[in-house]
């Protein structure tokens, strides 16, 4: 084990490559959802009752791969999904599980057809402080259509459909709410992760 000194009189222990790091800051919530995690040990613990603050990144409406924030509009205030970053608990990130085309297209710039998929999203849900996993579920968008924008790429561009901020809230109102005890569920267990992708 290496002990390691930085700025801002912190220091942080590194055990191997593989062992997520320190963020250096509370606003890098999105590196938990990154391949090689950092988490957030100033943060809160995910531990005891209700209500858990909880931040959603989700893949976005066009072929990158990248995850983006969910924006809230001013309604959400006050409750667990749209809080201050150092008071962030657990962090979702989201990504296409599966994907299939629909007879749609979008309409956008240009007047550009572009194909419209539906997807199925995987959240993968972590604690902050430090970036285990405490719950894994799938999500199926139950209206399908186009994005309000993207940003077009060269090449043959796709559209994919969202979930509305409303049904994430609502796959993850048990953690956001709930007893943390109680809210843990084993991966591959969720009733959401039974069978198959079919759709």
């Amino acid at each position: 084990m290496l002990t390691v000194a930085i700025g801002l009189g912190y220091t942080y222990l590194y055990t191997s490559a593989d062992t997520p790091q320190p963020a250096p800051s509370a606003t890098s919530l999105s590196q938990i959802c990154a391949d090689q995690p950092r988490y957030l040990p100033l943060n809160p613990p995910y531990d005891g009752p209700g209500p858990h603050p909880i931040v959603i990144y989700q893949q976005g409406s066009t072929d990158s791969k990248a995850l983006i924030p969910l924006r809230y509009t001013a309604k959400w205030k006050g409750t667990p999904f749209l809080q201050e970053p150092q008071k962030i608990e657990l962090v979702a990130c989201a990504r296409r599980a599966y994907q299939e085309r629909t007879n749609q297209t979008c309409a956008y710039e240009k007047h550009r057809d572009i194909p419209l998929y539906r997807s199925v999203y995987r959240i993968e849900v972590f604690e902050a402080r430090s970036a285990k996993k405490v719950r894994e579920v799938l999500l199926w968008p139950k209206v399908i259509r186009c994005p309000v924008s993207i940003v077009l790429s060269e090449g043959s561009p796709n559209a994919f459909a969202l979930a509305s901020i409303e049904e994430y809230a609502a796959e993850l109102k048990p953690l956001a709410y709930g007893l943390a005890a109680t809210a843990h569920a084993r991966i591959g267990e969720d009733r959401n992760l039974s069978g198959s992708l079919r759709v």
